[in-house]
């Protein structure tokens, strides 16, 4: 079964995870048999790195980092 995107009017195959708002890397949505579930995410609140360096932000992803962790890219390539 496949989704039609809200946003964009895009076929979405079932199970895929995706973005609708380019601008919005916090916004996912997944097509689960036929619906579309959108939801914010929801990220570890980091105020400073276990090595006591800052977090940041890494473009495209929704929550902070700390330096040396592989954040939520890594997580969607594996």
């Amino acid at each position: 079964q496949t989704c039609t995107d809200p946003v964009t009017n895009a076929e979405i195959r079932d199970s895929e995870v995706y973005f609708p708002y380019s601008d919005d890397p916090c916004y996912q949505c997944q097509c689960t048999r036929g619906k579309t579930n959108c939801k914010n995410l929801e990220c570890t609140d980091i105020t400073v790195c276990p090595d006591g360096s800052q977090p940041f932000t890494v473009e495209g992803e929704c929550c902070l980092k700390c330096p040396g962790t592989c954040g939520e890219i890594c997580q969607t390539r594996s």
